[in-house]
């Protein structure tokens, strides 16, 4: 058994904890135990693993704290605890593993701010969490991160304009604060739900130059200003939600050129000027909001 490199459990009906003994398996490079009913605590032996790549222990029960020992996992490339109980702080133990690709520690009990060394994982591409506090100005080293998923946060402050750096971003989500114009020139950003947050002041003009932009959520905010006619750029746009605000002025003509458009809602404004005839030329649109302005 010394000799044993990959375990998967995953997906079955196994009940109780996870056994210390685990640890001893110095040779294992894969530990996949997600989709079970397991609970307890996850045994800090599993920092004994140095040859492990990837442990996967999401959907179970499993409670308590990460462990700091996870932190000596320096070839861990993948990992996903997400869908457990778990609960304290994510350890700053853990910006010592370098080789890190993916952390999904979602959907769990976790507190506190995001752990300021989490910016030294160079090599992490998707981070989700549930977290409170600020966003750290240090998430802006993470070159390498395609998918910043934030949702059902309590972020607080502003969107650090360190965010600007990450040029391979294609996905954010939930974000609070003011908007940094510096958003706008993530060329591979694809998605981008800011939502329900107190958002203020404008809409960056600068976000023209998305060229790879087909959704953006920044409904139910605080902003204000007018509809930028640059929007009429974004040839890639396919769904935008601008609804419950306090935009203003006419909705520009150019938004006509988005002839691929499938959902435009622009509701709940203070958007005035009449309904340009632009619009008349989206064949595929399957839904149009443009209630409780003053349109005329």
């Amino acid at each position: 058994m010394a000799s044993l490199e990959f375990v998967d459990l995953s997906s079955n009906s196994l009940s109780s904890s996870i056994p210390s003994s685990l640890g001893s398996l110095t040779s294992l490079n894969v530990l996949s135990l997600y989709q079970n009913q397991l609970s307890g605590p996850i045994p800090s032996s599993l920092g004994n693993l140095s040859n492990l790549q990837s442990l996967y222990v999401a959907e179970n029960n499993l409670s308590g704290p990460i462990p700091n020992e996870l932190g000596n996992l320096k070839s861990l490339t993948f990992l996903v605890m997400a869908m457990n109980q778990l609960s304290g702080y994510i350890p700053s133990s853990l910006a010592n593993l370098s080789n890190l690709y993916r952390l999904n520690l979602a959907h769990n009990k976790l507190s506190g701010a995001i752990p300021i060394d989490i910016g030294k994982l160079k090599s992490l591409t998707r981070l989700l969490n549930k977290l409170f506090g600020p966003i750290p100005i240090e998430l802006g080293n993470l070159k390498a991160l395609t998918n910043f998923q934030m949702s059902q946060n309590l972020l607080s402050g502003y969107i650090p304009s360190s965010l600007e750096n990450l040029s391979n971003l294609q996905y954010v989500n939930r974000l609070s604060g003011p908007i940094p114009t510096g958003l706008g020139n993530l060329k591979s950003l694809t998605d981008l739900d800011a939502s329900q947050n107190k958002l203020s002041g404008s809409i960056p003009s600068e976000f023209e130059n998305s060229t790879q932009l087909w959704r953006l959520d920044l409904s139910s905010s605080k902003l204000v200003g007018e509809i930028h006619m640059e929007f009429g750029k974004m040839k890639s746009m396919l769904n935008l939600y601008l609804t419950n605000n306090q935009l203003s002025g006419n909705i520009p003509p150019e938004l006509g050129s988005f002839h691929e458009f499938l959902v435009l809602d622009l509701s709940t404004n203070r958007l005035n000027g009449s309904i340009p005839r632009s619009i008349g030329q989206w064949a595929k649109i399957n839904y149009l909001n443009l209630s409780n302005n003053k349109l005329s």
